[in-house]
């Protein structure tokens, strides 16, 4: 094993030159370091100061968590956070399901439009009457479409005859030609064209209908996962969606104490994941305590946070400024 990693390093100095290789991994050292401070000081920030957390990512992760200016006016509906626009111009459902890849109890009921989040190849999808896979992912987006492209994305689900396919455009595509962050220069006479100009971004294929969810925020990086974003853009076309397996990388029943709880944010060694954790920790607590319109039922691992009081106290001064009002 030992002799393996060696020779695994000296063929990267061998590919790299030794200064490149040197460089490499000074600039991973220093931040493996940052994301270790980060870590142990998450706790005590998030308790004392949490509108100051988007300073632990030491630059490195910028805009992955809204700085002051970026924080929105609370609302007593959570999909006020979002623009939503429906570039398919779908029909709305009445009733659908959303399996993330998470456990779950319960029967699902398999007559229903039923989405499958980044589901992998080795994921079984029978019997169901309508099947969809949905991301916000244009990597596995491009791996649904069978344009694996053998860069990371093995084993994720190449999409068959009977399985369509729904992607969501976010933040960032629709920053990279609109510079003025202006949601309201499109209207319902201009989707077509907006459809257009983000498709050629993604893929040469069309044969995928897609929506587009924008955090008001305006961060094209806020870290909120293809899974946060799957249910705010399907409550905007269906008027009940049924959740199962949101776990959000918890494996086990939620701890009792505080830190124990904020490490639970740190699935990986890595700032990208605490932030879209967090995020998710957030909006997930405003839809089990009823602060949004639609109807959602949430069956998964992150349904333990529904009780957790630090959270609103907390968390949410993240996302939210001083507006904020505890509810």
């Amino acid at each position: 094993m030992i002799r393996e990693k060696f020779k695994a390093i000296f063929l990267k100095i061998k590919q790299l030159g030794f200064f490149a290789f040197t460089q490499r991994m000074l600039s991973y050292i220093n931040k493996r370091t940052l994301t270790l401070i980060a870590k142990s000081m998450s706790p005590i920030v998030i308790f004392f100061t949490p509108s100051y957390l988007n300073y632990l990512s030491f630059g490195l992760n910028k805009g992955s968590l809204p700085s002051k200016n970026d924080r929105l006016d609370f609302s007593s509906d959570l999909l006020d956070d979002f623009s939503f626009i429906n570039i398919s111009q779908k029909e709305n459902f009445r009733e659908v399901n959303l399996i993330f890849r998470g456990k779950f109890e319960g029967d699902i009921d398999k007559s229903l439009p039923t989405f499958f989040l980044n589901p992998m190849h080795s994921n079984e999808i029978r019997d169901f009457k309508e099947k969809w896979l949905i991301t916000a992912d244009d990597n596995v987006l491009r791996t649904y479409l069978g344009e694996y492209d053998g860069n990371g994305w093995d084993g994720y689900r190449v999409g068959k005859s009977d399985e369509k396919i729904y992607f969501i455009y976010t933040n960032r595509y629709f920053l990279e030609f609109n510079k003025r962050n202006n949601i309201s220069d499109y209207t319902k006479e201009t989707y077509q064209k907006l459809n257009h100009k983000l498709k050629k971004m993604v893929t040469q294929k069309n044969d995928f209908d897609s929506s587009f969810v924008f955090h008001k925020s305006g961060l094209p990086n806020i870290k909120l996962g293809s899974g946060l974003i799957s249910i705010v853009a399907l409550l905007n076309i269906s008027k009940k969606v049924n959740v199962y397996g949101w776990d959000q990388y918890i494996d086990r029943n939620m701890p009792n104490r505080f830190y124990s709880q904020v490490m639970l944010l740190w699935p990986l060694k890595s700032f990208t994941f605490f932030a879209t954790c967090l995020n998710n920790w957030i909006y997930c607590h405003r839809f089990l305590n009823n602060q949004h319109s639609g109807d959602i039922v949430i069956n998964g691992k992150l349904s333990q946070i529904k009780n957790i009081a630090w959270i609103p106290d907390k968390a949410y001064k993240v996302i939210y400024n001083s507006s904020y009002k505890k509810v």
